[in-house]
């Protein structure tokens, strides 16, 4: 009978460490989880800022051929402005986010460097096509330079997370403007 009585405690014994062993897992995996939505959320959020940065982008473009078509054109003129606008929206996105937007140029794949109105000038060229009859379309091109090895873009970085704002070699923005 003491034989049974003590396999009975042993198997006791045994069964309250495999709940408490449990218990321990199940609440480290809630937290993991939790952890693991925070960073969710945050991804989500750097996601938002970086299609805000697509969509500004296009629209400082696009409102700046507009603006400088209405004196005329002049498509280094027009390049010098947008290569200004975008800049300063850069230096403000900057500044705004207290340092998690960092405004770069990805050299080659491997480098970056700063972006500056220079910088910008030579990663945007400026396209005019007249057709002659008062309809003339402004193109702007992201060329990546003339040795094509230069992204204009940002680095979006949160605590557990990081996105990246990259305008491709080959974009392209059009405006038509009438009337000129």
């Amino acid at each position: 009978m003491k034989q049974h009585g003590i396999f009975s405690f042993m198997l006791f014994v045994l069964l309250v460490g495999a709940v408490f062993f449990l218990e321990k897992m199940g609440l480290e995996a809630g937290r993991e989880i939790s952890e693991i939505v925070v960073m969710l959320e945050e991804a989500e959020h750097l996601n938002f800022r970086r299609q805000e940065m697509e969509m500004n982008f296009d629209y400082i473009v696009g409102r700046t051929i507009q603006a400088e078509t209405s004196a005329g054109i002049d498509g280094t003129k027009i390049q010098r402005r947008i290569s200004k606008n975008l800049s300063g929206f850069f230096s403000e996105m900057e500044t705004r986010s207290s340092g998690k937007t960092r405004p770069l140029v990805y050299v080659g794949g491997f480098g970056e460097k700063e972006i500056s109105t220079e910088a910008l000038m030579d990663n945007l060229k400026v396209l005019i096509v007249d057709s002659g009859k008062g309809i003339i379309v402004v193109q702007v091109f992201a060329t990546g330079n003339e040795w094509k090895n230069e992204k204009i873009g940002a680095e979006i970085s949160g605590k557990r997370a990081r996105q990246e704002f990259i305008v491709p070699i080959g974009y392209m923005h059009s405006e038509l403007v009438v009337g000129k």
